[in-house]
């Protein structure tokens, strides 16, 4: 698609994208709540899907999600089972048995969805770059999938992983670079077209690779090296199976794209999202209060939207 796309407005260039119209999404749920259905006392985002659709995870500030409550205010990770709606909070993750001695430096953490590997961000000590290190949970020790060089003021980051573990993309965040690390064959491959670029997110079975630029998004099939833009607007995240996008427009609304149909998802307000296997489910955040009934905390929620 040319980029003279851009000129286009968001709704016509959503119809030149897909050529259908909206559909009005079937079922949304709030995720960000106790198990009883006790809504957040405060904001929650950051939702992420699991492949299947059944575990949200997100991040929360709230108080009253777990029947122990918190003793140290702050922002915690949480896991909710869409099936038994427990939820779950997530203690101590970069846990020393993990990190070993990267503890204190680690971040931005990926895990792959075999949960065998984990990528993160390696600062180490301030005159060294910021690399990528991949941690092998059965064959340990951590390595550096990242090639960076030795300018401290060339960062690596936002590393996103292929289901396996085998693929790692990240970007340099000094040049806009975005590479794909193959850690069977040891390559390092250039997969952005020249812009400055993001990463987005790696397709679960490691073939579609989405990235963000300053003009729009852009999806490259790392098999065939097939490249579509999407000028103007962003894409938010891919399905594992790397054939359905989630697409965020200029109001903020989310779109399920596949093929020639598109559908909304999320009004105006929309942020994060995270697509399961062949589309059955998105999980995003909004501080929107009309999306379910019953919401009145006024503060950002995660919800998950679900095909029928």
């Amino acid at each position: 698609m040319s980029r003279a796309a851009a000129c286009l407005s968001d709704a016509a260039l959503l119809v030149a994208l897909t050529g259908t119209t909206a559909s009005a999404a079937p079922h949304v749920d709030r995720v960000s709540t106790a198990a009883d259905g006790t809504q957040g006392d405060k904001a929650s985002s950051a939702a992420v899907t699991t492949p299947n659709g059944r575990f949200v995870a997100f991040r929360s500030s709230a108080t009253d999600l777990v029947p122990e409550g918190i003793t140290h205010p702050g922002t915690y990770s949480y896991v909710r089972d869409l099936r038994t709606g427990q939820v779950t909070k997530l203690e101590n993750t970069l846990s020393t048995g993990v990190w070993g001695d990267a503890q204190d430096s680690a971040g931005s953490p990926e895990i792959s969805a075999n949960g065998r590997h984990i990528a993160y961000q390696w600062s180490g000590r301030p005159q060294f770059p910021t690399r990528i290190d991949l941690y092998d949970r059965v064959t340990g020790p951590p390595e550096t999938v990242s090639a960076g060089p030795a300018d401290s003021t060339r960062d690596m980051g936002n590393p996103s992983l292929s289901g396996d573990g085998r693929l790692v993309a990240y970007q340099d965040n000094g040049t806009g670079d975005v590479w794909v690390a193959d850690r069977v064959t040891g390559t390092q491959t250039e997969v952005d077209d020249g812009t400055r670029s993001t990463v987005v997110q790696l397709s679960v079975n490691g073939r579609v690779l989405v990235m963000d630029s300053v003009d729009g998004s852009s999806v490259r099939d790392l098999r065939t090296d097939r490249v579509r833009y999407f000028p103007g607007v962003q894409l938010r995240a891919v399905s594992p199976d790397g054939r359905r996008l989630l697409l965020q427009d200029g109001q903020s609304n989310l779109w399920l794209l596949h093929g020639g149909h598109r559908e909304l998802v999320g009004n105006g307000g929309a942020v994060d999202g995270s697509v399961s296997d062949r589309g059955r489910s998105v999980g995003y955040s909004t501080a929107g209060a009309d999306v379910v009934p019953g919401d009145t905390n006024g503060v950002h929620d995660v919800f998950q939207w679900r095909s029928r």
